[in-house]
């Protein structure tokens, strides 16, 4: 009970090697997938921050209009905004944007206009 005898070991070294081979290679296959998709996780959510707050201050606070949506996908970002009146230029968005991520991006701006009506009624 516990330890091998050192002849058993000495007799299967070859055995052992190639175990400790297998178990090294296995979390290899485990460990460096693991580590790039955790990667690429920390990044999209750090981008995710950046652009809501580009878009956040591309409307400033007096802005009649609220963003709606923001999606993030690598280069590719998609924002809908919902508000009335005209939106502040797109193009300063984009500039902000591809400033703020050091990188080339597309965006995809969606302008939802919304009309507000109040009615009073009585019986």
């Amino acid at each position: 009970m516990g330890y091998s005898p050192w002849f058993r070991l000495e007799a299967q070294r070859e055995q052992i090697y190639r175990s400790f081979a297998t178990v090294g290679v296995a979390v290899l296959m485990i460990a460096i997938p693991l580590a790039i998709t955790g990667d690429e996780l920390v990044s999209g959510v750090a981008d995710q921050s950046v652009v809501e707050t580009a878009v956040e201050t591309w409307l400033g606070t007096d802005s009649p209009y609220i963003p709606a949506q923001i999606t993030v996908n690598g280069s590719d970002m998609a924002v809908v905004i919902v508000g009335e009146g005209d939106p502040p230029p797109p193009d300063r968005l984009a500039t902000e944007l591809a400033t703020a991520l050091n990188r080339t991006i597309q965006l995809h701006l969606r302008v939802i206009p919304e009309r507000r009506t109040v009615i009073t009624s009585s019986p």
